[in-house]
């Protein structure tokens, strides 16, 4: 299933993520190795790490409150 440029991802890359939240690639490394979001490893060994559309909505609500 192809989706079209309106679409968001399902899930976002590290550095998509960085970009939403205007943050560091870095920072956002370390807010994943703090459990302040979480995420899914894809692939053999320690895999890439990516992160659910949702749970970046969920975070950025959590730090509006």
């Amino acid at each position: 299933m192809q989706q079209t440029s309106d679409q968001s991802p399902e899930f976002l890359s590290v550095q998509q993520t960085a970009e939403q939240l205007s943050v560091s690639v870095a920072l956002v490394y370390r807010l994943v190795a703090d459990g302040a979001i979480e995420h899914v490893r894809i692939g053999v060994g320690r895999g890439t790490i990516r992160i659910h559309a949702e749970e970046l909505k969920r975070y950025l609500a959590s730090r509006e409150s």
